[in-house]
């Protein structure tokens, strides 16, 4: 592959993923906690169910909510905020393409700020470090997904049979005919 076409396809992937967050507002509300920040007392959620893969990137909505209100330098007060991930899970970098401040705890309230990235240039990946939040968030939606539950077949009935009837029985003779002592004979 050329690196003009590497170049056309990184534009068109973001392009199509900016379009989708900008369709697309915030639909993620099934949050499960996946970290602790204990020195900026920060919750991270994540929710499964925003997990998007297509393109060969993935995408994924992440909730932080801080335990009191925190000023930005832009003097934004915010509780907590939304932020869209958009994930190269085989290079393990990540950017985010969306991000949108909420006055109260868990992306309650009124909407402070809201920022969507770029529509022309798909912006570099941050590398994730091993052990920092970044790194948690690209493993929970890089993750395999759980492995689906295949039902049994249905048990056929046992055909009805004068060996079932008394094998019902309490102590009738086992429908199975078990090889008794001495019976089973070595092969030559």
């Amino acid at each position: 592959m050329t690196r003009n076409r590497t170049i056309r396809g990184a534009l068109h992937t973001a392009a199509a993923c900016a379009i989708t967050i900008i369709a697309h507002p915030v639909q993620a509300e099934n949050w499960s906690s996946l970290a602790y920040i204990p020195n900026t007392q920060v919750t991270v959620s994540f929710d499964k169910t925003s997990v998007v893969k297509d393109h060969g990137l993935t995408r994924a909505w992440y909730l932080f909510t801080y335990a009191t209100p925190i000023t930005t330098s832009e003097s934004y007060v915010l509780k907590s905020y939304k932020q869209h991930e958009i994930i190269d899970c085989k290079r393990l970098g990540s950017f985010t393409g969306a991000f949108i401040a909420y006055s109260e705890a868990d992306g309650g309230g009124r909407v402070i700020y809201s920022w969507s990235g770029p529509t022309a240039v798909m912006p570099p990946l941050e590398p994730a470090i091993p052990g920092t939040v970044r790194a948690l968030m690209i493993a929970a939606a890089c993750a395999p997904p759980p492995p689906t539950p295949v039902p049994l077949p249905p048990v056929p009935p046992a055909p009805a049979s004068a060996a079932s009837a008394t094998a019902a029985t309490p102590g009738a003779t086992p429908a199975i005919a078990y090889p008794v002592p001495g019976s089973v004979k070595p092969l030559p």
